[in-house]
Order: C-alpha cells, then sequence, then structure tokens
C-alpha cells in the first residue's frame, strides 16, 4: 500500500522538465488515437432547478460532459450511466429538505445517496449564487468529479472486486491432488481431530503421543507421509485418512475462518522475515488488516506475492532475449522496459536504491538517504520512545536493503548495464575482428 501524500520529491518527480506535458493538444491527439467505436460516455438524468439561468445550464452540460470524455479517456467508466445528477441552489435545496445547510459547509456542495430499488445513486450538487469566480468554479470541477469518478466508480468497480469481498474464498474444486493436500497441511500444522481419533484407534497406547502438541504430531506425520507418497509407498488408508482431514480442514475453514486466516498469517510472519515483502511504509495497513479484516490482509499479500514472481518472470524472460538478440532497437526496447520497471518501483517506495550499499551513490542519493529518518518517524508504531528511533530506523532501513524487492532492482539494474554494453560494442566501427574474440 504506497503512501498517497504529497511531498517536495513528489512534486519534482512529477514537474520534472523530462515529464510528458498533456496539453490541449496532446489530450486531443490522445482522443483521437482512441478506439472510438463505441459512443461517447453520456448521464441520461441530468435535472437542472427550474431556476437556474440558461447560460449556467449550458455551462453545466459542458462540465458534465468534458469530465465523462476526460475519465472515458483515461480508462474511468461509470458502469451505470442511469444516476441521477442534480443541480440546485442552496434555498430550493433547502426548502426541499426542511432546514437549512449548516454554516460551515461552503459552495458548491455535495450529496451522495443510494436509490436501493433503481439501484444507482443519486448526486446532488448544491451551487453558490455566482458561478463566475474562477476558485467557485475549480471547486464545482473537482466536487462533480470526486462524486463521479471517486465515490460512485469505487461503489461500482473497486469495492464488488474479490479483495474487497470479506467472505472466504470459494472452493469452488476440492484438492483431489494427495501432494497437495500433503503441502496444505504441512504448511498449517493444522491440529485435525480426525488424526486425534486416527491416533486412538490406530495407533498401539503406548506409542500414541500424548506428551506433544497435537499441531506437532502432525506435523511429523505428514512429513512421514510425503516421504512416503515421494517414494510411493503411501497406501490406500493413508490416502483416504489424508481426505478425510482435508474435508474437515474445509467444514473448519467454513465455520471458523479467522482462526484459519490467522495460521496463515503467522506462517506469512515468518516468510516475510526472509522476504520483507511488507515494508515499513506498508506496516500501518498492514497492521490494521490484519486487526480487522484478516482476509484482505491475506488477500493484500498474495497480491505481493504474484507481483514479486511477475518481476522474476520478467527477468527471467529478459535475460533469454539478451542471449539471442543482436538487434539494436530490440535491445533499446529492452531497456526502456527495464527501466520502467525500475522506475515503477522506486514510484511506489518498494525499491530505494540510496539504501543500496551495492549501487554507487550520487549526490542525489546521498541527500535522499539523509533524509529517509523524516519519512520514517511517519512509520513507526504510535507511543514508540524516542530513545529507541535510531534502532528502529536502522531496522527499517535494514528491511528496505534486504527485500526482496531490493534483489529484483539490482537483478534488473544489472541486466540494464550488460544491454547498455552490448549496445556500445555493436555501435563500435568494425576495426577487423569478430565479435568472439571480445574479452
Amino acid at each position: 500500500m504506497p503512501n498517497t501524500g504529497f511531498d517536495d520529491s513528489f512534486f519534482e518527480e512529477r514537474f520534472h522538465p523530462s515529464k510528458p506535458v498533456f496539453d490541449e493538444q496532446t489530450l486531443r491527439r490522445l482522443s483521437e488515437s482512441q478506439d472510438r467505436a463505441t459512443k461517447p460516455p453520456v448521464l441520461k438524468h441530468l435535472e437542472f432547478e427550474s431556476g437556474l439561468d440558461r447560460e449556467t445550464v449550458c455551462y453545466l452540460r459542458k462540465l458534465v460532459k468534458a469530465q465523462l470524455e476526460f475519465a472515458s479517456l483515461r480508462g474511468f467508466l461509470l458502469k451505470d450511466a442511469n444516476h441521477p445528477v442534480k443541480f440546485t441552489d442552496s434555498a430550493t435545496y433547502e426548502q426541499q429538505m426542511g432546514s437549512p445547510l449548516p454554516a460551515n459547509i461552503p459552495l458548491p456542495a455535495s450529496r451522495l445517496d443510494y436509490l436501493p430499488v433503481s439501484k444507482v445513486y443519486s448526486v446532488t450538487i448544491v451551487l453558490p449564487q455566482n458561478l463566475k469566480p474562477a476558485e467557485v468554479r475549480i471547486n464545482l470541477t473537482r466536487t462533480l468529479f470526486s462524486k463521479l469518478f471517486g465515490e460512485i466508480h469505487f461503489q461500482e468497480n473497486i469495492l464488488p472486486q474479490e479483495f474487497f469481498q470479506n467472505r472466504p474464498w470459494h472452493y469452488k474444486d476440492r484438492i483431489t491432488n494427495t501432494s497437495d493436500i500433503l503441502e496444505l497441511l504441512n504448511t498449517l500444522d493444522y491440529p485435525s481431530e480426525r488424526f486425534r481419533d486416527h491416533c486412538k484407534t490406530e495407533i498401539p497406547e503406548k506409542e500414541q503421543p500424548n506428551n506433544k502438541d497435537p499441531g506437532d504430531v502432525i506435523h511429523i506425520k505428514v512429513r512421514d507421509w510425503m516421504q512416503k507418497w515421494e517414494e510411493q509407498r503411501l497406501g490406500s488408508t493413508e490416502t483416504n485418512l489424508l481426505q478425510s482431514i482435508y474435508s474437515e480442514f474445509l467444514e473448519n475453514l467454513k465455520k471458523d475462518p479467522v482462526s484459519i486466516y490467522q495460521k496463515v498469517i503467522s506462517q506469512i510472519h515468518n516468510l516475510d522475515a526472509l522476504l520483507h515483502l511488507s515494508l515499513p511504509n506498508d506496516e500501518p495497513g498492514y497492521r490494521h488488516f490484519e486487526k480487522e479484516h484478516p482476509l484482505q490482509f491475506l488477500r493484500s499479500y498474495a497480491n505481493r506475492l504474484e507481483e514479486a514472481l511477475s518481476l522474476i518472470g520478467f527477468l527471467e524472460e529478459v535475460e533469454l532475449q539478451f542471449k539471442q538478440m543482436e538487434d539494436r532497437e530490440l535491445l533499446r526496447g529492452l531497456r526502456i522496459a527495464i527501466n520502467t520497471r525500475m522506475r515503477e518501483l522506486r514510484r511506489d517506495g518498494k525499491a530505494r536504491p540510496y539504501l543500496y550499499p551495492e549501487l554507487e551513490q550520487t549526490d542525489t542519493m546521498k541527500r535522499l538517504a539523509a533524509k529517509f529518518p523524516l519519512k520514517m518517524m511517519k512509520w513507526l508504531p504510535p507511543g514508540t520512545p524516542m530513545d529507541s528511533w535510531s534502532k528502529a530506523f536502522q531496522k527499517m532501513e535494514k528491511q528496505y536493503a534486504q527485500s526482496i524487492y531490493a534483489r529484483l532492482y539490482l537483478a534488473l539494474n544489472v541486466m540494464d548495464l550488460q544491454i547498455l554494453e552490448k549496445l556500445e560494442f555493436l555501435e563500435k566501427p568494425y576495426l577487423g575482428w569478430s565479435r568472439t574474440d571480445r574479452s
């Protein structure tokens, strides 16, 4: 979960001269380059209070149209065009509501209501008397856009995604592969009642592990079963028992999912001590998820794992192409792809090159490293004693420097340097020796 704050470094990067400027001409070219086979987005129910003059209504129609087109160019589309949007003045709104607007609410103001019968959202914009000041028009634009493509878009397109569904994962297909069941049980140390019953009925009393934790016992037994499975010595009785334990696991997952989630989260903490996929700037959000929404914690970490695996796959593909590629344009394209990934890692705060001793530190990187403790102060748990800050900062810096993202960033950097070296060699004038003679 990246930090959404806007500090000086954000604006320095955003408005750097090397960044593209999206002026009106650029936006027009972008619009023309889009596939315009579909109709331009519209809202079917625009309502204007009868007291609004014609010039104001014309301006508001253009504003709505411009916002819909602007959002469409960037992939923001409302799923339903039937959301009513009503523009009214404060006097009419107060009369309809039966109470005056609070004195501390500046105009333009907005209100969002859900209409359960038609399953749409109703937006009401309360206008000031004078719309001509630039500040008023800016606030009106921001207010309308935040309702349409902030709140409504979030409700329609973001919350329905699986990550935000606070319900257990659906097991549509049972695991039938014995090795997968063994891996699941081995990972969770699942304390099965059916395994205990098995011990009581199948194992002689003197051999029963009465003094051991049930989770430890099944963990030891699962290892034995895994070895038998690899050696193809696992019998049908043991296979049936494993299927029975797995069925019990699914039943308990349905009855009490939180206890299962907590076991998985415990395993994740052990894994993250090695990978550091959860970075210090993520800690406040992850702590909240773990305490309040454990399923979202698991989904978020699963997304991180998938991202890391995707980067590893990208590196493997780039390395393969690099070895086989001699075309300079294609090699330059590989460099662009690599640098794009590196820039994304830096932008999201997952890679911080100024903390990597493997890289030569420029003056800019040294300044960023010197200012980094100011960022880390925001990530300290509430109530952290000041005398322990230095040790906490050292721990955070170590997490960044040893994270899987740092390893991947450094690998991308090495690959970029290798491609650059190859390009320089290919661009050298032919001097009479073969490429295989290069030491």
